[in-house]
């Protein structure tokens, strides 16, 4: 795809490799500035083996969100544990790993669909914590979501909804409100581990730690406003 011919691969070998100063633009605007971390296994695993072993561990990785979906919806369906609940809930696994937006994405490495589960265990907390909320599986579901929304800004569009879920917990309103600013705490958190850093070295090198984005508001020389 015109992701991994361009920077998937580019990006991680230019980060370890010293190579800003020297590729001016190589990977072309904007994908040469984003996160590297994301796309670092994907460089390491194809340095060692061979493509069909790459291609097996991405769909194996990428396989563990059907687990996920199935543990959410056998939180969220109603009643007690029974034969027709499991079944419900494995069809709920089913459609969600079949859909087109996924199947789209099998053996690939634009990274969705692994962040996703980062972003679907975030949810899986709140599901599982539903009925008695607690500060600590809050501040780990808002974790979950920063450290994805650090490998890619794109999954930073999840919090606003992970935070108004906190909104529908079985807690008084006070005690609901609580919990969703102790998510955002946790995705701020997580943000940081795995995206300041970036942020930091592109507001130093290019003075925009969004760049080549916002550049309305940062007025980077490096790229048009």
């Amino acid at each position: 795809n015109w992701d991994l011919l361009n920077y998937h691969h580019y990006n991680p070998w230019a980060w370890l490799n010293g190579r800003r100063g020297h590729d001016i633009d190589a990977a072309i605007l904007p994908g040469g500035y984003f996160n590297p971390l994301l796309h670092l296994p994907l460089y390491l695993a194809h340095e060692v083996l061979r493509p069909q072993r790459v291609g097996f561990l991405i769909g194996a990785v990428q396989g563990l969100n059907a687990i996920l979906l199935y543990w959410i919806a056998r939180s969220a369906l109603p009643g007690e544990a029974s034969p027709q609940r499991t079944v419900l809930a494995l069809g709920v696994a089913l459609l969600g790993t079949v859909a087109a937006g996924n199947l789209g994405q099998i053996g690939a490495s634009f990274g969705d669909n692994i962040l996703s589960l980062f972003v679907l265990g975030s949810l899986a907390i709140l599901a599982a914590m539903a009925g008695a909320p607690k500060p600590a599986p809050a501040l780990l579901a808002g974790t979950l979501l920063g450290l994805a929304a650090g490998l890619k800004p794109t999954m930073g569009l999840y919090a606003p909804g992970l935070g108004l879920a906190c909104l529908a917990l079985a807690a008084p309103l006070q005690r609901r409100i609580v919990l969703g600013a102790i998510l955002a705490v946790g995705a701020l958190l997580g943000w940081a581990i795995t995206g300041g850093f970036w942020a930091y070295d592109l507001w130093r090198s290019f003075g925009n730690p969004l760049f080549p984005f916002f550049n309305d508001v940062f007025k980077s020389p490096w790229a048009a406003i």
